[in-house]
């Protein structure tokens, strides 16, 4: 139909023209010369609109072009403000203050003035994937150019409160806390379950916090923490239980 159209239309226009030059060739010749004139201004106008439009293009690459290397370059800079560095501090199991976006070095100048927290918590990001690995500081501690991820897995960690029992997992979707070095005391078991564990449990005045542990070998282990002297240090192929070091030959 569109072909059709198009076709009958150009008949009639040919007809039309055909008749003003045989019998108004003075209108035909008016109405060509009408014709040509508009088709170059037509032209002409898309042509500068285009050059500008290109134009316009070339400025907005080129300032991209010098952004990105400026940001390129300021990321590689000493002073590197990335927000991959992260740290929470901790006091009684509340989180009291969250830092990001500064330098490692920056971060423990900060760790080295800070006084009042129990450890703090600094996140590992650059994997593939979406979990960030998380390094637990210890008070005074600073935080070191790397760190390993423990091979060790803890088939069980529970927590009897009262007459509840509930896990902790030291690995969610999003998160990992299997990174060598990681001490996991009461204060942290506090933590655990104020800002982590989806029960939101309440466990700051509790005195005696009691952990059933199976381990990696199937060992059975009953922690009672009442201070932090009671912990569970974590190696890259063993754990140190109350100053006691079970491998995987046990």
């Amino acid at each position: 139909m569109t072909f059709l159209f198009f076709a009958y239309n150009a008949c009639v226009l040919s007809l039309f023209g055909g008749y003003l030059a045989r019998y108004k060739p003075d209108e035909f010749n008016y109405v060509i010369t009408s014709l040509m004139f508009n088709c170059v201004y037509i032209y002409s106008k898309i042509q500068l609109e285009s050059i500008k439009f290109h134009q316009k293009l070339e400025n907005t690459y080129l300032m991209m072009t010098i952004t990105n290397f400026y940001n390129g370059v300021s990321t590689k800079s000493g002073d590197d403000e990335s927000e991959i560095n992260k740290i929470e501090f901790v006091k009684n199991g509340e989180v009291v203050e969250k830092i990001k976006g500064y330098s490692i070095s920056k971060l423990n100048d900060y760790l080295s003035e800070k006084e009042d927290y129990d450890f703090a918590i600094y996140d590992l990001v650059g994997g593939e994937d979406a979990v960030v690995n998380k390094k637990i500081l210890q008070f005074g501690e600073v935080i070191q150019d790397s760190y390993e991820v423990s091979d060790i897995r803890f088939f069980l960690i529970e927590l009897t409160h009262g007459e509840k029992k509930m896990l902790i997992n030291l690995e969610g979707l999003y998160y990992n806390f299997y990174v060598v070095g990681n001490v996991f005391s009461k204060e942290f078991i506090k933590y655990y379950f104020k800002n982590i564990c989806t029960t939101q449990e309440e466990l700051c005045d509790v005195e005696c916090l009691m952990v059933n542990l199976v381990d990696h070998n199937i060992s059975v282990h009953e922690i009672i923490f009442k201070d932090n002297t009671q912990n569970i240090i974590l190696n890259k192929e063993n754990y140190i239980l109350n100053n006691k070091c079970l491998t995987n030959d046990n």
